[in-house]
């Protein structure tokens, strides 16, 4: 069995990404989420998440960016700490592109004074747009 198993020759090489985010892959980046991968041509499909720590139940997407535009960013107009919420959403993917490995922000105020409902705005942004 041992013998027949080394011998084989596939067709095709599935790539096992560890973690999200930015991979280089066959000299092209992609960008794995456990339930896609943005890539150009072909690779994505041939490339999945493996990972004992990322489930697919802590990433979702709904709606699309027409919506977010019309329902989200419209309003954080004249806003800027909506506009930092929404920004800090869509930052995380863009950070390898930077040569940066992490990025964040601390938000400190009284009780009632918005900080959850940025929360709500930056994770209703819709990463990747359909």
């Amino acid at each position: 069995m041992l013998r027949w198993a080394s011998q084989c020759r596939p067709d095709e090489v599935v790539v096992a990404a560890t973690r999200v985010g930015w991979h280089r892959v066959e000299e092209a980046l992609v960008f794995v989420m456990p339930w896609r991968t943005i890539a150009q041509c072909e690779l994505a499909r041939r490339i999945t998440l493996q990972s004992e720590v990322a489930g697919q139940d802590e990433y979702a997407t709904d709606g699309s960016l027409e919506s977010c535009c019309q329902y989200i960013v419209r309003l954080c107009s004249g806003n800027p700490l909506m506009v930092l919420a929404v920004s800090t959403a869509l930052a995380g993917p863009l950070l390898f592109l930077c040569h940066r490995q992490t990025a964040g922000i601390h938000l400190m105020r009284d009780s009632s004074n918005g900080k959850t409902t940025l929360l709500d705005v930056a994770a209703s942004v819709p990463w990747p747009p359909k």
